[in-house]
């Protein structure tokens, strides 16, 4: 085989050594946008969406507590993951 037609198949192998690192690379930004964009949900959860309910405690009052106990369990829930980031587990002393 000529080294001219071995070209093209050495461009191709270059390709394929970088596909893994551009994959992981778009899954790390397509992370970091997830992550805004759960954090933009939040806001408009605590900006606008608790102060649109309290309208509705008087003549809803079911609705409004079951709305109110939700927003509870997600805003522990979000703690929780926030104080587990970026810590390890610690082996049980026996």
């Amino acid at each position: 085989m000529e080294v001219a037609g071995m070209g093209g198949k050495v461009g191709l192998i270059a390709l394929r050594r970088v596909a893994p690192r551009r994959t992981r690379a778009s899954s790390s930004a397509a992370t970091e946008q997830l992550q805004e964009c759960f954090a933009q949900a939040d806001r408009i959860a605590s900006e606008k969406l608790d102060n649109l309910v309290v309208q509705f405690e008087a003549s809803e009052p079911t609705f409004f507590s079951e709305f109110e106990a939700a927003r509870r369990i997600g805003q522990a829930a979000a703690r929780s993951v926030k104080e587990k980031q970026g810590t390890l587990a610690l082996p049980i002393a026996a």
